[in-house]
């Protein structure tokens, strides 16, 4: 660690941080700088950083927010999760920890759901809505090399249910033993990004090719050695229509689903909310979508 890192912590340790004018945290520059070598940031994300305002880097620091100055985690969800914090900050809006490096494995860091975060910059509105609010923190780091390049308006956790969804996208592109157990010890923000729920380049039903399993190990290679943005759901009308697809819809509840605001439609399919994409053992597909769909409204 850099010296301003150690002085920055021994700060926050001591509660030194007030000015000689008494006003609190008066040397935060300092203690801005001290936060991103503690956390070893990318110069990207450092350079983002720099643009907040006292009060944004205060909360970000988690000074006035309650987060962790150091943040416990894998080199990508560090990045992740700041750059998170960043855009929460940006849009004034609650801010919570990164969930865990892997879905197949005990969750190391506790998960604090929010209702709020659905209905945040990081969606928009709409099925069709374009692209979220941006001055969008960048990101690298995958976990392995490489790694992400920007996120756009993740306000908060954009996947707080990600390892129901892991599970979900080895399920309906019928994955192999062998691509599953690899998917499964991916970084948390690879992962994201081989389901194509961030980036734009892959999506979450595999189409067109002979071997999906294939298709998900060049997935996770390109994943590990390259770089990708982590703007979340940028191809939520795809999934959408793979989602009556699936589910076999009849017409009304496939004009609803056109209907409903970004932030519904992700709860209803089960991505920030315990709802399953494959909805199973019911007489009535459309029936149950209709009763998901009262309960988010």
């Amino acid at each position: 660690r850099t010296r301003a890192a150690a002085a920055a912590e021994e700060a926050v340790a001591s509660g030194s941080a007030a000015g000689a004018a008494g006003e609190p945290y008066e040397d935060w520059p300092r203690l801005l700088e001290g936060f991103a070598e503690a956390n070893a940031l990318s110069q990207e994300l450092r350079r983002n950083l720099q643009s907040l305002s006292r009060e944004q880097a205060l909360r970000v620091m988690g000074f006035t927010s309650g987060l962790r100055y150091v943040v416990a985690a894998e080199r990508a969800d560090v990045e992740l999760e700041v750059a998170s914090r960043i855009n929460a900050a940006l849009a004034d809006e609650e801010m919570v920890p990164v969930v865990p490096r892997s879905a197949c494995r005990p969750a190391r860091l506790t998960r604090h759901p929010s209702p709020q975060r659905t209905a945040g910059a990081g969606f928009g509105g709409g099925v069709g809505g374009g692209r979220a609010r941006s001055r969008s923190p960048i990101v690298r780091g995958g976990g392995g090399g490489g790694g992400p390049r920007s996120a756009s308006g993740v306000a908060g956790d954009p996947a707080p249910f990600w390892q129901q969804n892991l599970k979900t996208f080895i399920q309906v592109n019928a994955l192999d033993e062998r691509s599953s157990r690899a998917l499964c010890d991916l970084p948390r923000l690879q992962a994201l990004h081989v389901m194509g729920l961030v980036g734009r380049e892959n999506s979450f039903v595999i189409r067109g090719v002979r071997n999906t399993s294939a298709t998900v190990m060049n997935r996770m290679q390109k994943a590990q050695e390259g770089s990708f943005d982590i703007e979340p759901f940028v191809h939520l009308p795809r999934i959408v229509e793979d989602f009556i697809e699936i589910n076999r819809f009849d017409a009304r509840g496939t004009e609803v689903l056109q209907t409903l605001r970004r932030e519904v439609l992700l709860h209803v399919m089960g991505f920030t909310a315990e709802n399953a994409f494959v909805i199973a053992g019911v007489r009535n597909p459309s029936a149950a979508l209709m009763a998901r769909v009262s309960a988010t409204q």
